[in-house]
């Protein structure tokens, strides 16, 4: 009977492992991908994306192509050293500066290098783009610190607060000490797998579209959202607590500083017609980020306060449309030209 019962227990398991390599080989002949395989683990960053990727996005009701270069950015292919005249710009931030439910030619940063480009100086100018979807100041500083200076910049733009004050368990500094390199390489080896990205996918689907109804249903309620959320978590904090996003702007500042790299802080907000101070309080966040870079002489972009025109957000009123990125990129291009003189030799 024991040997009878570890005899079905195997067939068992290779009915799952035969299922499983079927699926695979089919999902791979068909091309199928999805967004999962966009991301790595890291231990600094605790997310990122990963090189070399080519994906077409589905999802709530977006249909748009991201592609990722050798470096993990997404746009075009660059070499590490720099030309004699050329000026590179960086631009770190969350999924507004990524280009979120837009192609890349339609993105803040892609208009921006392709209007320097189209001035008449007598440099070329190469704007990476860094931006990864839900990124906070604390991945912003840390890119910063680790990766940044390999490309040898000579301006950095910082478009970071949005994510900062979402709400949850564990602060962003938590959550990454409690990123083991054991958990990183097992899900970086299991992204690898279609089917295990197609799980991991539809359980984000299910899980987005149930936080949604949530959301709509408690806004009615907003005490009950309050304590619901309360006794859900447990422990409620911002993944980046004011003070310390205050301070991650200070550590950016030092830092470019020191290597002697000129700043833009780029001001995001939310449709301001759709999002009320109640549910989203992200007002403390802007008006730190101006406050700092007043304080310390850094030019700041106030998209934030001209985002009041639904046409310049896509359906979800957060991430900049066509035309939101068409106002962000030219008020970038006439900031630095005023600020920084970029034609001057």
């Amino acid at each position: 009977m024991k040997y009878k019962k570890i005899d079905i227990t195997i067939f068992l398991l290779l009915a799952i492992l035969i299922i499983f390599v079927d699926a695979e080989i089919i999902l791979r002949k068909i091309g199928y991908k999805n967004i999962a395989e966009l991301y790595e683990l890291d231990k600094r960053l605790i997310f990122k994306l990963a090189p070399n990727k080519k994906i077409n996005i589905k999802l709530e009701g977006y249909n748009f192509s991201v592609s990722t270069n050798s470096r993990g950015f997404r746009g075009r292919e660059f070499p590490i050293v720099k030309k004699k005249n050329e000026v590179r710009i960086i631009c770190i931030g969350d999924s507004s500066t990524f280009g979120w439910g837009l192609e890349y030619k339609d993105t803040w940063a892609d208009k921006l290098e392709q209007k320097l480009n189209k001035q008449r100086c007598q440099k070329e100018f190469l704007v990476i783009d860094a931006g990864v979807p839900s990124n906070t100041s604390f991945q912003g500083l840390n890119f910063l610190k680790d990766q940044a200076f390999i490309y040898n910049p000579d301006i950095i733009i910082i478009a970071m607060g949005r994510n900062d004050i979402d709400i949850l368990k564990m602060t962003e500094e938590e959550v990454c000490r409690a990123t083991s390199p054991g958990k990183i390489f097992f899900y970086n080896l299991s992204v690898k797998s279609r089917v295990i990205c197609l799980v991991l996918f539809r359980c984000h689907v299910i899980r987005e579209r149930l936080l949604n109804n949530l959301d709509r249903f408690f806004n009615h309620f907003l005490g009950l959202k309050l304590i619901l959320q309360k006794i859900l978590l447990d422990r409620s904090v911002n993944r980046v607590p004011i003070e310390k996003y205050i301070d991650n702007l200070k550590k950016v500042i030092e830092i470019c500083n020191n290597n002697n790299v000129r700043l833009v802080f780029l001001n995001m907000g939310w449709n301001t017609n759709i999002h009320n101070n109640d549910e989203h309080d992200d007002v403390s966040y802007l008006e730190a980020t101006s406050i700092v870079g007043r304080k310390n002489n850094i030019p700041v972009v106030e998209f934030s306060r001209a985002n009041i025109k639904p046409e310049l957000f896509l359906r979800d009123n957060v991430h900049p449309s066509i035309q939101g990125n068409e106002i962000i990129s030219n008020d970038i291009l006439n900031t630095l030209m005023k600020r920084y003189h970029l034609c001057d030799n």
